[in-house]
C-alpha cells in the first residue's frame, strides 16, 4: 500500500510540474513596472519605428547582441533623424527582445557601450497595436517625415532653374553695357 501511495504522489506531482510550465517564452530578466512617462524620463530615446531590418548578431564585450534598423515614424526623445539602428541583447541572453521585420514598435532606447543605443527586454518595447494606453500617456510626439528622394529632386530642378535665369540676365546686362559703351565710343 505505501509503494502504491508513493507512485501515486510522484505521479500527481510530475503532472503538476508538467501542466505549470508555461506555453510561452519565459524571460529571467528582473523588470520594473515603470509606466510609458517614466520611461520617457529614464530612457535617452523615445519613437514608434517600423523594423526595417534584422541583423547579424555582433560581439561586444564578450557579449553577443542581434542588431535591428528601425524607420523612424514619431518620436518623443532623442532622435530626429528617419532610421536608427538599435542593439538588443542575442537570442541566448534572458533579456534578449525579439522583434520582429516589418511590424511597428514603440521603442526605448539607450546608450551602449560599444554601440550607438541599446535595448532590452525590461525597457518595455511593445508592438503598437498594443500601445494603446503608452500613446496616451505620451502624447503626440514629433512626427519624422520620410525623405524619399523626390522633394530633393525638385528642390534641386528649382534651383538649377533660378540660377539659369540669374545667368541669362547677368549675360544680358553684360550685352547691353557693352553695346552702350561701342556707341559711345
Amino acid at each position: 500500500m505505501n509503494r502504491y501511495v508513493s507512485a501515486i504522489l510522484l505521479c500527481v506531482l510530475v503532472f503538476t510540474a508538467v501542466v505549470s510550465i508555461p506555453e510561452g517564452e519565459v524571460y529571467a530578466c528582473s523588470c520594473g513596472g515603470e509606466d510609458a512617462k517614466e520611461r520617457l524620463e529614464l530612457f535617452m530615446v523615445v519613437f514608434e519605428g517600423k523594423v526595417l531590418n534584422r541583423g547579424e548578431l555582433k560581439e561586444f564585450q564578450q557579449q553577443l547582441f542581434r542588431e535591428y534598423t528601425f524607420e523612424i515614424n514619431r518620436a518623443w526623445k532623442g532622435i530626429e533623424k528617419e532610421r536608427i539602428t538599435i542593439f538588443t541583447y542575442g537570442e541566448a541572453s534572458s533579456c534578449y527582445f525579439k522583434f520582429t521585420e516589418n511590424e511597428t514598435y514603440l521603442v526605448y532606447a539607450y546608450p551602449g557601450k560599444d554601440h550607438e543605443w541599446e535595448t532590452n527586454f525590461c525597457s518595455g518595447n511593445i508592438p503598437i497595436s498594443k500601445a494603446k494606453e503608452e500613446l496616451k500617456q505620451l502624447g503626440s510626439g514629433t512626427e519624422i517625415y520620410i525623405n524619399d528622394g523626390a522633394a530633393d529632386a525638385r528642390n534641386y530642378s528649382r534651383n538649377v532653374l533660378i540660377s539659369s535665369v540669374v545667368i541669362f540676365i547677368l549675360a544680358l546686362g553684360v550685352l547691353a553695357s557693352r553695346r552702350v559703351r561701342k556707341r559711345k565710343d
